[in-house]
């Protein structure tokens, strides 16, 4: 999030569409502020992030419930080394792209309402070096950082079961893929409740 920015040290990582996303978190949790550290388990339950205890049982809750069955999968090779969609040998495309295809099942199990769903990239190993505020002076290690988000579709599991689209991610080269992860989850538009997830490596 960037509302900490005004400090005198800006968050590299940071960014205003995480701080607007986290504020309709905070809406549809209805307490109408966003803090930090904050936790979100599927967007169903939300406390201070440094509270093993409730995030070990928000877990295992959100985890018992129903789920819809999402897949991400890098697009395959042919054995022409030129795949139907027009991906080279290496698996990139000509412009650079690597095709992406998510698929997701039982939709209408999971989800009462309209949903979204999204795909995100994440980048591990990542450090910053805060030069001030109360962690002035240290290199801070960070977990899984969004670099890209987006939402690809539209879904409605009262009127569709199945969904499945090819997405074309592109990768910087300042993005180390050894770090990366590509995560599609579905998203339902009003709850903001999240009723499917799945991830894959970039380089397996």
């Amino acid at each position: 999030v960037d509302y900490w920015n005004g400090l005198g040290w800006v968050d590299p990582f940071s960014s205003r569409e995480w701080t607007a996303r986290q504020e309709r978190y905070a809406e549809a949790f209805a307490h109408g502020s966003s803090y930090t550290p904050q936790m979100v388990v599927d967007g169903r339950y939300e406390f201070v992030g440094s509270r093993f205890a409730d995030a070990s049982k928000a877990i295992s809750a959100s985890a018992a419930g129903a789920k819809a069955a999402v897949t991400i999968l890098r697009s395959g090779v042919a054995s022409d080394g030129v795949a139907s969609d027009g991906v080279a040998s290496n698996g990139a495309a000509a412009n650079g792209h690597q095709p992406w295809t998510i698929t997701v099942d039982k939709l209408g199990a999971a989800s009462a309402e309209p949903a979204e769903v999204w795909l995100a990239i994440t980048e591990t190993h990542l450090h910053s070096k805060a030069d001030a505020g109360e962690n002035a002076g240290h290199d801070l290690a960070h977990a899984a950082v969004v670099r890209h988000l987006s939402k690809i579709a539209s879904v409605d599991g009262r009127k569709q079961e199945s969904f499945s689209a090819t997405s074309l991610l592109n990768f910087p080269a300042n993005w180390k893929k050894e770090n990366l992860r590509v995560v599609a989850f579905v998203q339902e538009k009003k709850s903001r409740h999240i009723v499917g997830a799945a991830s894959a490596k970039v380089n397996p």
